[in-house]
């Protein structure tokens, strides 16, 4: 299945962004994510991960997992991206987003290309090797 993103690249691997202090409790947990997940592009993930890392989560942490490891009947559209978009990590603005949107099928294809993210309704284990990025907190934003 060929899958696009919002910069028209195919997706090859999905991420998903999060604090140190979840991945560590995540580890701790036998690597099991929390059911729902949210996955996307590098961008989005990253995003997300500052965002809980200036929550107090001891620094940003960001999984990636091959496209292949999800099962396609369990990802869903992020309807919190679609109300909500990150603008910041795409290439539209929200005006054209909605417009894509609005053009699309809404499937949770259309998400990943126009939003960047989907919402994965499956198991799915992330191991310390699936770590793209870890960073620590250097400056005083988490614990």
């Amino acid at each position: 299945m060929k899958v696009l993103d919002p910069y028209g690249q195919v997706v090859t691997s999905l991420y998903h962004g999060t604090s140190i202090k979840a991945a560590e409790a995540t580890f701790a947990a036998g690597g099991a994510m929390h059911v729902p997940s949210w996955w996307g592009t590098f961008e989005i993930a990253q995003y997300y991960a500052e965002e809980e890392a200036n929550a107090g989560g001891k620094g940003m942490v960001i999984f990636e997992l091959p496209f292949t490891k999800f099962d396609p009947s369990k990802i869903v559209v992020d309807r919190a991206s679609v109300s909500d978009p990150i603008t910041m990590a795409l290439p539209n603005d929200e005006h054209e987003l909605q417009r894509l949107w609005g053009k699309s099928k809404n499937t949770w294809q259309d998400c990943l290309r126009i939003y960047g993210s989907i919402k994965y309704e499956g198991e799915m284990q992330v191991t310390e090797e699936d770590v793209a990025h870890w960073e620590e907190d250097t400056f005083g934003g988490g614990e």
